[in-house]
């Protein structure tokens, strides 16, 4: 994980060093190939530092830079990894980076989202408002990269880790020494909690799907139940294009459910066990579906055992 962390530090700090700032980092945007290298994808949203003399090419790097991007009061990015200045559309600098790389160290640490909320504005106020949840960090985690990790997540940037290269030291530094994190024996104990951290890292790592040609698609929900709102995207396809999965609430309780249809059938069949379900996703060979609810990150078999389909109405 630290050998990853690094590799992510080395890819901004060479992008810093060119007078670019990627501005949307983010577990999407990175790519673990077969070889173990680190790659940062989607510089679109990428900018020139205002403040710092730009390298020759930076511009060329920076393919969707625009006069309005320079301008503070704009906002582009994702929210659950925006600086708290990015949030706030102000200026941004190479520090925006910084609070990112550590939402996504805090994420890999935890295998749990630092910044949710059920729209993009709870999420932004999130962002604003709340501290991290320290105490979900592993007490394994040693305190050079616990002190690492809150440099970065400090919200006033002139408090904060002030370049990248500094976090690519510390992590090198861990990466020498003999007590690299260990799996407490709190997780030697309990099977099933080392099953889901590797589940999650999994989530936050999964290799992109090849993209699929546009299809447009119509699916019945069925009188009882409609589609929810609160969850984004509102449904999603599987890699292989043969499977539709979307949250709709319904029934006497009201929760949202996970739903799933083959795309050779009308009808749209609940998944027993997703109460609750927000911000579903394929595994990329299209048999699992992960999902949040209660606080929690889950699976659910797309087929088979208990998580068999059931055909709705």
């Amino acid at each position: 994980m630290i050998a990853i962390a690094k590799q992510i530090a080395e890819g901004l700090e060479a992008a810093h060093e060119k007078g670019i700032v990627h501005r949307d980092l983010k577990p999407a945007n990175l790519k673990i190939t077969k070889d173990g290298t680190v790659k940062i994808l989607d510089f679109g949203l990428a900018k020139a530092y205002e403040s710092e003399p730009t390298a020759v090419g930076a511009l060329s790097q920076s393919p969707t830079m625009s006069r309005q991007m320079t301008e503070a009061g704009v906002i582009f990015g994702t929210a659950a990894y925006m600086s708290p200045e990015q949030a706030r559309g102000g200026t941004v600098d190479k520090r925006a980076d910084v609070w990112a790389f550590g939402v996504v160290l805090f994420e890999m640490l935890t295998g749990k989202r630092l910044f949710t909320g059920e729209t993009v504005s709870d999420t932004l106020a999130a962002v604003l408002k709340t501290e991290p949840e320290w105490e979900a960090v592993p007490t394994s985690t040693p305190s050079a990269l616990r002190n690492l990790l809150r440099r970065c997540l400090t919200k006033e940037p002139r408090q904060r880790l002030q370049a990248i290269g500094e976090a690519r030291i510390a992590l090198e530094q861990k990466l020498d020494a003999p007590d690299t994190v260990r799996v407490s024996s709190r997780l030697r104990a309990l099977p099933w909690v080392v099953a889901a951290a590797f589940f999650a890292l999994w989530a936050l790592w999964r290799p992109a799907p090849e993209p699929a040609p546009p299809l447009r698609l119509s699916a019945e929900l069925g009188a009882d139940v409609s589609l929810s709102t609160g969850s984004w995207p509102a449904a999603i396809l599987s890699p292989h294009g043969r499977l539709l999965a979307f949250v709709a609430s319904g029934g006497a309780e009201g929760r949202p459910l996970l739903y799933l249809r083959r795309l050779e059938q009308l009808d749209a069949a609940p998944l027993s066990g997703t109460e609750g379900a927000r911000d579903p996703f394929f595994s990329p060979d299209g048999e699992w579906i992960a999902f949040f609810a209660d606080g929690k990150l889950k699976k659910v078999s797309v087929s088979g055992g208990r998580h068999a389909l059931r055909r709705s109405g």
